[in-house]
């Protein structure tokens, strides 16, 4: 479900409310969610996913990219 891409970060396609505790115990220690809600239908919105992320002890930031791209701003906020 995760790909490394570097020793500190990874990726993954949507995770669920379940997989937030599978990040933490591989030994993650936060979640940047980048889909905006409401992208795809039954998709969890970025506060049950931050609920979820909290109750596993892992920090959560929701940055969402939409059909406009990447921008600074964004850029900066992964950072």
């Amino acid at each position: 479900m995760f790909k490394q891409l570097a020793p500190d970060i990874a990726v993954a396609a949507q995770i669920g409310i379940d997989d937030c505790a599978r990040a933490r115990d591989m030994g993650f220690v936060a979640i940047v969610c980048t889909r905006p809600d409401g992208e795809d239908i039954g998709q969890p919105d970025a506060a049950a996913i931050a609920a979820a992320a909290s109750s596993a002890g892992l920090r959560f930031a929701h940055i969402p990219v939409d059909s406009r791209g990447i921008d600074d701003g964004l850029i900066a906020a992964m950072a």
